[in-house]
């Protein structure tokens, strides 16, 4: 996997607030990209946190960002396996109760 990161370090509260961003990345098998939401989940958000004077993390800022992103591309991956699972049936499950027996 190849990220490209951009980090800001801002002094603040005697501390710093250190933000993250993955605006590129990529992943790659035997040469070729492979499609993967990894990036479009990182691309959604810039992780923040707040780090003590002397660098030592103390909380995440805003994590309900991250959060949002993997909602918004949840859906299409639920849509991607609905699909998959709908054009490969499992016989062998039908007209099984409950218990699956």
């Amino acid at each position: 996997m190849e990220l490209t990161t951009q980090t800001r370090f801002t002094p603040s509260e005697g501390g710093w607030l250190l933000a993250q961003a993955v605006p590129r990345s990529r992943l790659t098998r035997n040469g070729q990209e492979v499609p993967t939401g990894v990036a479009d989940v990182l691309a959604r958000f810039t992780l923040q946190a707040w780090l003590a004077a002397d660098g030592t993390f103390v909380k995440l800022v805003a994590p309900e960002a991250a959060q949002e992103a993997l909602r918004r591309w949840r859906p299409r991956a639920r849509r991607r396996a609905c699909w998959s699972a709908s054009s490969n049936p499992r016989p062998w499950r039908r007209g099984r109760g409950a218990s699956g027996r």
